[in-house]
């Protein structure tokens, strides 16, 4: 497959063909994964045999709170008022990458677990 660049400044050339120069920075970089979070990455679109996809907009926020600056709380904020996540969706991913935080030293939990509240509000009780 081959893409052609309007700007090939921030690629460079090795062996193997065109790398970008700055290394990918991921949710995944800091946070455990999500079961299924391939599944709830939407598309974006397909040109040929290339797909571009979101990542999974629960890692996002998550990653978001976890880090904690104004802008990401607001960022939060807005997809949860657009509806690419819900308070239960974040709630039950924190719950779900709780017990693997421990590999991720940087995070402070309980920090981000009070985060999490202040901008979701508290975790949605099951219908009984």
């Amino acid at each position: 497959m081959s893409i052609a660049l309007a700007c090939r400044s921030c690629w460079r050339r090795s062996g193997d063909g065109c790398e970008p120069r700055t290394p990918s920075i991921s949710p995944l970089n800091f946070l455990p994964e999500l079961d299924g979070w391939r599944d709830h990455s939407p598309l974006v679109g397909s040109w040929g045999s290339l797909q571009v996809r979101h990542l999974d907009f629960r890692l996002q926020a998550l990653a978001k709170l976890e880090r904690g600056l104004d802008t990401d709380l607001a960022d939060v904020r807005t997809m949860l008022e657009r509806g690419l996540v819900s308070t239960a969706e974040l709630h039950d991913g924190f719950v779900a990458m709780r017990t693997s935080l421990f590999r991720f030293p940087a995070v402070d939990v309980a920090r981000f677990e009070r985060r999490l509240g202040d901008v979701a509000g508290r975790r949605p009780r099951p219908d009984r």
